[in-house]
C-alpha cells in the first residue's frame, strides 16, 4: 500500500481480531486463511478516496470492501458465500498497522445513526414482521462479551459498539434482524448495564424508536459520553418486571380476572374440550376426545399461539400415557397442564403479555447455521408401556451466547439389551449418546426450537462433529453459572411466575460452584448417593441423587467425583434445583472435580479412572433424615392437599368424583384467609353442585397460590 493509502485508515477493518474473525467466520476458515499467508499468498491492497478497499490474489480473485459494511456483505469472485479471501484480506490489512490492539466498547453506545445505517432497506420491514405481536430480548452482560438472547437466536457483539461484528447464530449469521433488534435494545440504554435486563418490543415501538424518538442519543460519536437519558425512549419500551413487587401485581391482576372473567378467555372449541376432560377423567383417555383437540389444535395454529399449542400437546400425552399404562403417569402432571393452559389463558387481553405467556409471534423453530456446544450433562429415563420399553434421553447444551439448549432423543430398547449399553447408542453413523454428553459439539445447519430445544442435521454426517471436552467451566456465567446459591437465589427472585414466561425446555437448570464438601456418602434408606456441600460464600447445599436401575453405575460416578474433590482446584456440579423445607438441594447431571462425570453415562468398566476402588461399597452411611422432616406451613399444606383432591377430580371426572373432601379443604383454607376460592364458585353452599366451570376456577386458583408460594 502507498503512504497516501496508508494515511486513510479503516478502522472498522483494523478492529477485526482473529477472535472476532474466528467469531464471524469459522475456525476452519481462518485456519487455513493463516496458513495461505504463511505461505506467501498475500493478497495486493489498495485503498481509494471513498475508504473502498481492493485485494488482488495470485488466483486472480477479488475482494471489494466498501465502507460501513461488514465481512460478510463483502464481495469476492469466488463463488463461496464466505471465503478465505476475506479472511486474509482482514489479517493482512492488520499486519500492515503491526496487528493493533482493539479496546472493545459498550454496545449501549449504538446510535439510532447505526441503527438505521445497518437496516438499509431490507431489514427493518423483518424486524418489524417478528416483533409484530411483541418479542422478548434479554440481555446479558459479560466480559467475555455482551449478548442478547431472543427465543430464537441469541446476538452477540464481538465488536462493541459496531454492529457489523455483532454475530447471530441463525442461517444469516451476520446482517440479520436479530441483530438489529438486539442493537435496538442496547440504544435504549444510556449506561453500560450491570446485570441481566428484559425488554419487551413491539412493532410500533421499533418504528418509534427508530426515528424522532431516541434523538437524546447524539449521533457523533464523540459526544456519546454527554448524551442525557431518554426519557422519552424509556417511554417506547416496557422493562419487563424485574423484582417480585411486579410479580405479586400481575399475580393480583390475575386474581382478579379470576373473579370478574369466569370464561377465562377461552375460545368455544376449547371451553367443551375441557368441560368433557372434567366430565370423563383422565380415565376416558385420549381416544374419547380425539376429535375435540383437534379442533383445538386448528384454532391454536391460527391464532398462533405457540406456547398452548406445547401444552395442548403435553395433555395429550399424559391421557395416552394413561391410556397405554405407562409407566411415566403421574396423577398431579394433569393438575399441572391444566393449570398452566387456563392461566395462560387469562393473558389473551393484555398485548404486552401474549409474546411470553402464549407464544404468540414466536418462530416454532430457527436454521442455525453454525453452533459450537458444550455440554453440561445428561439424563436419561425409561417408558414402558404395552408397546413395550423406550429410552429417552437429554442432553443440556451451553452455546458461547450462554444459552441452554437441549438435544432429546428417544429409541427403543429390546428385552436382553444391557442397560450397561445405553451410553454407547448411536444417535447417527459418527456419534454415540456418550460422546455427545461428554464432549463439545460443532453442528451446522441444525434447527433451534422455540423452546430452546435443537435437532441436529443427520443429512450429512459431516454437519454434526464431536471432541472430548476439557471441563473447564469457568467461562459459564450469565444465566448458567453461578458461584453461590445467592447469587441464583436473587436471579430467581427477578423471573416472572412461570406463566408470565416462555415454555422453555430444563428452566431451573443451572452450574454451580463447588468451594468444598463438608461430607458424602450412600443413603441406604433412600437408595441414594448425597453429598453436602459450600458455596464460594460458604453457603451449604446437597447434592442428592436416587438409584435408578437403568443407571446402574449412577451413584459410583458421584462416589468417584467427591473422592477426587481436591481444595486446590475448581470443581463444578450442574443439574435441576429445588428448594424444599429451606433446603437447596440439585440433582446432578454431570460433576467437574478432577475430571468430568456424565452421571448417567459413567460406566465404571469403561473408565479409564486409576482409584476404582473408591466405590459406593466403600462409601460411609450418611443419614438424610433431616431433609425429610417438614417444614412446610399449614396454609402451603392445606394447597397441596386441595391440589392432590383436584388431581384425583381430574383423573376420575366430576361425574364419578365425591366433592365432599374439596370442600372441606377450601373451608379450612377460608379460615387463613383465602376467601376468594369460595366467592368465585359455589363451593359454600352444600345444596348446590360445583360445575365445570367451577372446578376449572378452582384449578386456576390453587395452581396460582402455589406458584406464588
Amino acid at each position: 500500500m502507498s503512504n497516501q493509502a496508508i494515511q486513510l485508515v479503516r478502522e472498522d477493518i483494523l478492529s477485526i481480531t482473529e477472535e472476532k474473525l474466528k467469531q464471524m467466520t469459522n475456525a476452519g476458515l481462518l485456519k487455513r486463511a493463516r496458513k495461505a499467508i504463511d505461505k506467501g499468498d498475500v493478497p495486493t491492497l489498495s485503498l481509494d478516496d471513498e475508504l473502498t478497499l481492493t485485494a488482488n490474489f495470485a488466483d486472480e480473485h477479488t475482494v471489494v470492501w466498501q465502507k460501513d459494511i461488514g465481512i460478510a456483505q463483502t464481495s469476492c469472485t469466488c463463488p463461496a458465500p464466505m471465503c478465505r479471501h476475506r479472511v486474509q484480506v482482514v489479517l493482512s490489512y492488520r499486519e500492515q498497522f503491526d496487528n493493533p490492539e482493539v479496546e472493545l466498547t459498550s454496545p449501549h453506545l449504538i446510535t439510532v445513526e447505526d441503527l438505521t445505517q445497518f437496516a438499509g432497506k431490507n431489514l427493518l420491514p423483518l424486524a418489524k414482521k417478528l416483533a409484530h405481536n411483541g418479542i422478548l430480548l434479554k440481555l446479558n452482560p459479560s466480559t467475555h462479551c455482551p449478548t442478547v438472547n431472543m427465543p430464537m437466536a441469541s446476538v452477540q457483539f464481538w465488536g462493541g459498539e459496531n454492529l457489523h461484528e455483532a454475530t447471530c447464530d441463525c442461517l444469516q449469521k451476520q446482517h440479520c434482524e436479530h441483530i438489529l433488534l438486539a442493537g435496538l435494545a442496547y440504544a435504549t440504554l444510556d449506561q453500560e448495564p450491570t446485570q441481566a435486563i428484559e425488554f419487551l418490543f413491539d412493532k410500533s415501538q421499533i418504528t418509534a424508536l427508530l426515528t424522532d424518538k431516541v434523538n437524546h442519543k447524539k449521533s457523533n460519536k464523540e459526544n456519546n459520553k454527554e448524551s442525557q437519558a431518554k426519557q422519552n425512549a424509556t417511554e417506547d419500551f416496557v422493562k419487563v418486571k424485574e423484582n417480585n413487587k411486579s410479580s405479586i401485581a400481575l399475580t393480583d391482576n390475575l386474581n382478579n380476572e379470576l373473579l370478574h372473567k369466569p370464561s377465562y378467555q377461552l375460545h368455544p372449541q376449547e371451553q367443551l374440550l375441557f368441560t368433557k376432560i372434567l366430565t370423563h377423567g383422565a380415565v376416558g383417555g385420549y381416544t374419547r376426545h380425539e376429535r375435540l383437540f383437534d379442533d383445538v389444535q386448528v384454532l391454536l395454529k391460527k391464532t398462533k399461539e405457540l406456547w398452548l399449542q406445547q401444552i395442548l400437546a403435553d395433555l395429550i400425552n399424559w391421557l395416552k400415557s394413561y391410556e397405554h399404562r405407562r409407566s411415566d403417569f403421574t396423577l398431579s402432571v394433569g393438575f399441572e397442564i391444566i393449570s398452566d393452559y387456563l392461566l395462560r389463558s387469562l393473558t389473551r387481553n393484555n398485548p404486552k403479555l401474549i409474546t411470553n405467556s402464549l407464544g404468540v409471534g414466536i418462530k416454532h423453530e430457527t436454521p442455525i447455521s453454525t453452533a459450537r456446544l458444550t455440554s453440561l450433562g445428561c439424563r436419561l429415563s425409561v417408558i414402558e408401556d404395552d408397546e413395550g420399553t423406550k429410552i429417552n434421553s437429554k442432553v443440556i447444551l451451553a452455546d458461547n451466547s450462554q444459552t441452554l439448549l437441549v438435544h432429546n432423543h428417544t429409541w427403543s430398547h429390546h428385552q436382553g439389551q444391557s442397560f450397561y449399553q445405553l451410553p454407547k447408542h448411536k444417535l447417527n453413523s459418527r456419534i454415540t449418546l456418550e460422546q455427545l454428553a461428554c464432549g463439545q459439539l460443532t453442528c451446522h445447519r441444525a434447527k433451534r426450537m422455540a423452546n430452546h430445544e435443537i435437532k441436529l442435521n443427520t443429512t450429512r454426517v459431516t454437519y454434526n462433529q464431536v471432541l472430548p471436552q476439557t471441563a473447564n467451566w469457568q467461562d459459564i456465567t450469565a444465566n448458567i453459572g453461578y458461584q453461590s446459591i445467592t447469587q441464583l437465589k436473587e436471579v430467581i427472585k427477578q423471573r416472572p411466575i412461570s406463566i408470565l414466561q416462555g415454555r422453555y425446555s430444563q428452566p431451573n437448570f443451572a452450574v454451580l460452584t463447588i468451594k468444598s464438601v463438608i461430607e458424602h456418602g450412600y443413603d441406604p434408606v433412600h437408595q441414594s448417593y448425597v453429598a453436602i456441600v459450600t458455596d464460594l460464600d460458604d453457603t451449604p447445599f446437597v447434592i442428592k441423587r436416587q438409584h435408578r436401575a437403568f443407571v446402574p453405575d449412577a451413584l459410583q460416578a458421584l462416589a468417584l467425583a467427591f473422592n477426587h474433590f481436591k481444595d486446590d482446584r475448581p470443581a463444578y456440579v450442574s443439574g435441576t434445583f429445588s428448594e424444599v423445607n429451606n433446603i437447596f438441594t440439585l440433582d446432578p447431571w454431570a460433576v467437574v472435580t478432577d475430571k468430568l462425570y456424565v452421571i448417567d453415562c459413567f460406566n465404571i468398566n469403561t473408565s479409564n479412572d486409576n482409584d476404582n476402588q473408591a466405590s459406593i461399597q466403600d462409601s460411609h452411611l450418611i443419614d438424610t433424615a433431616f431433609m425429610n422432616v417438614s417444614a412446610t406451613s399449614k396454609t402451603q399444606q392445606l394447597l397441596e392437599t386441595l391440589k392432590n383432591e383436584l388431581s384425583a377430580i381430574i383423573f376420575q371426572g366430576t361425574a364419578s368424583s365425591s366433592l365432599t373432601n374439596l370442600r372441606h379443604s377450601i373451608a379450612q383454607l377460608e379460615s387463613f384467609g383465602f376467601t376468594q376460592l369460595a366467592k368465585v364458585t359455589n363451593v359454600a353452599d352444600n345444596n348446590k353442585p360445583l360445575s365445570n366451570s367451577d372446578i376449572m376456577q378452582l384449578i386456576c386458583m390453587i395452581g396460582l397460590y402455589l406458584e406464588c408460594g
